[in-house]
């Protein structure tokens, strides 16, 4: 059975954490290995992960693993030491990790109930991808629902002169890549790190697909590195070390991306429901009907770019 590996980056989130563990842990059908790269969290992260795992109460790593009735393998997996900042600690996960496929799922984010066994039988039936994107929900900090996050395969000149129109949540690539293709995270970057690293796969030939499905949930915390303002100069020193003519053209690139995304549909998102891990309920999912879905991030308009 084909085995996926997801890498999560941590540091001082041990509210959130036990909800993605808890998403993952509860992905059947498929054998699933869940890295934690803790980077020395002084909050009660080290305190649950050593009772999740049965470690010492000095311990800095530990692991668990179960067998599942379906005959799928669940392995918990964690480490806490010092690193560079997210992506380092996301490198240092891919470096140990034994799955073909790989993802990497920050503390407070989730996986949908069945993504990684619909992620991998996409994977087992398109041998030549290297790279698949799903689609996202993303919820407040109670679980409410904000907007659906729907996408299309990225393309060079949209994402080099705009934004990122991919979320890493639902991102899954083979492991393969990392050695072939040099596509470990670039750790000089520290909130854009994700943005660079997609432009790296187009310009290196991946093959890159979507799955139309609900894959993962994206939890606007009000502390997420990706969306804090402080990432705008990084942006402006990306965009500064880059050629000049793609942003003489973003308008150009942002109508042709939003004409695809009418094209596709994706700006009539259809009703649907969606499961996920909450603060009242961090033992049992919890349903929430979406009768009618938006594409609209409110006060995020320019992340649908």
């Amino acid at each position: 059975m084909m085995q996926i590996s997801i890498v999560t980056p941590h540091l001082n989130m041990g509210d959130w954490l036990p909800l993605c563990v808890a998403s993952v842990e509860d992905q059947c059908g498929v054998s699933v290995e869940h890295i934690i790269q803790d980077g020395g969290s002084d909050d009660q992260t080290l305190t649950w992960l050593r009772q999740k795992t049965g470690a010492g109460s000095d311990a800095l790593s530990g692991s668990i693993e179960n067998r599942r009735a379906d005959g799928s393998v669940y392995r918990l997996s964690w480490v806490s030491q010092s690193d560079a900042g997210m992506y380092d600690a996301v490198n240092q996960g891919l470096k140990t990790a034994s799955g073909e496929i790989c993802a990497y799922l920050n503390a407070d984010e989730q996986y949908l109930p069945g993504a990684l066994q619909h992620i991998c039988a996409f994977f087992s039936s398109h041998p030549k991808n290297d790279l698949v994107f799903g689609d996202a929900v993303i919820t407040d900090a109670d679980g409410g629902y904000c907007c659906s996050r729907q996408v299309l395969v990225p393309r060079w000149l949209h994402t080099r002169a705009c934004r990122l129109s991919v979320l890493t949540a639902a991102m899954f690539f083979r492991q393969r890549i990392l050695e072939e293709k040099n596509m470990y995270f670039d750790i000089s970057w520290r909130n854009i790190g994700d943005m660079e690293w997609v432009l790296r796969a187009i310009e290196r030939g991946c093959r890159m697909s979507v799955i139309r499905r609900y894959i993962a949930v994206f939890t606007e915390t009000g502390h997420n590195l990706n969306l804090d303002p402080s990432g705008d100069p990084e942006r402006q020193r990306f965009r500064a070390l880059s050629p000049r003519w793609p942003c003489w053209f973003t308008p150009l690139w942002t109508f042709l991306h939003r004409l695809r995304r009418l094209v596709h549909g994706l700006y009539r998102p259809q009703p649907f429901a969606y499961a996920i891990y909450t603060h009242a309920s961090p033992e049992e999912r919890v349903t929430y009907e979406v009768a009618n879905p938006t594409f609209y991030w409110k006060g995020r308009f320019s992340m649908m770019r």
